[in-house]
């Protein structure tokens, strides 16, 4: 019986359509989890507006998951962290 490796992919944004040199290495990778019979879901933190057409072809290799979230730093959100010993996000 052979089990499938389960793999949680963990992004600071979503990377579909994968249109700039970030977005393709994530999204090469993810298909890469899958292409490698893996069980993979993708959980991405993002801010923007996602067209329909990207998450369904994000869709096709594992579970997604998009949490909205603004992962843009700022003076005050570093300062904020720092004072408070937390973490950015």
């Amino acid at each position: 019986m052979d089990k499938k490796l389960k793999i949680l992919q963990i992004t600071p944004r979503f990377p579909f359509p994968a249109d700039d040199g970030g977005k393709i290495g994530i999204a090469n990778i993810y298909k890469q989890f899958y292409k490698q019979n893996c069980d993979v879901t993708l959980f991405s933190l993002n801010n923007e507006i996602i067209p329909k057409k990207a998450i369904e072809e994000a869709k096709q290799y594992g579970e997604v998951y998009i949490i909205k979230q603004n992962t843009n730093n700022t003076l005050f959100k570093i300062f904020k962290s720092f004072i408070l010993n937390q973490s950015l996000y």
